[in-house]
């Protein structure tokens, strides 16, 4: 079994109720996303059976539609999301339901998550601690 589906486990056998669990994440205008998935769902993701893949434009395409901010080729960015299911609390005003932060992968990247605004923070804060 993945580490990640261990993790998920363990804290849904302290959150029995969780049926449901919000997977966050933030694009670079800085809005605040999420899909509402099932938790049977959310095991096969933490099991890497499946991903959670994301529009080509949901990372680019900012609050202001002007059109020469995003790229209008043909080409399709390839994102994807991978919850840190260790940042799972349970929802304080929705009974059943669950909110996790994602980490936000690009396939065309040097490293899959180099262009992630939470990875950045995680490395740097990692980075401080060590200096």
């Amino acid at each position: 079994m993945s580490s990640q589906r261990q993790e998920l486990k363990a804290v849904l056998r302290m959150n029995d109720s969780i049926k449901y669990i919000r997977i966050q994440w933030t694009d670079y205008p800085g809005v605040l996303r999420a899909r509402f998935i099932p938790v049977a769902r959310c095991l096969e993701i933490a099991s890497g059976s499946e991903t959670i893949h994301l529009a080509h434009n949901s990372m680019i395409i900012p609050i202001s539609t002007a059109p020469r901010t995003f790229s209008l080729t043909n080409y399709h960015e390839i994102w994807f999301l991978r919850p840190g299911w260790s940042s799972l609390p349970p929802c304080g005003f929705q009974a059943g339901h669950a909110t996790v932060m994602s980490f936000v992968g690009h396939k065309d990247a040097h490293t899959r998550f180099d262009k992630c605004l939470r990875m950045l923070l995680f490395r740097t804060l990692k980075r401080l601690e060590t200096e």
